[in-house]
């Protein structure tokens, strides 16, 4: 399965469509520290609803979620 990951701005939460997503509701999102952006995953095509966003690969967001804008507060919060 190939995943891709997109980074979105908490202003669009209301856009998603978790039908298309891999996370089924938005309690499974993860946020950045100062929770203005969450990550996305799904699987084939781009959604329209993100359109506008750069999809990621597995190797790129891990390497986003180890800046300290998306450290996580509680650190048993590490997984994507």
């Amino acid at each position: 399965m190939n995943i891709k990951y997109v980074i979105v701005d908490s202003s669009d939460i209301g856009n998603m469509d978790f039908n298309s997503l891999l996370q089924k509701a938005e309690l499974s999102l993860r946020y950045s520290s100062d929770r203005s952006k969450f990550i996305v995953k799904h699987v084939g095509e781009t959604p329209d609803f993100l359109s506008g966003y750069e999809s990621l690969n597995s190797a790129q967001i891990l390497s986003v979620v180890k800046t300290s804008e998306w450290s996580p507060v509680n650190p048993e919060e590490e997984n994507i």
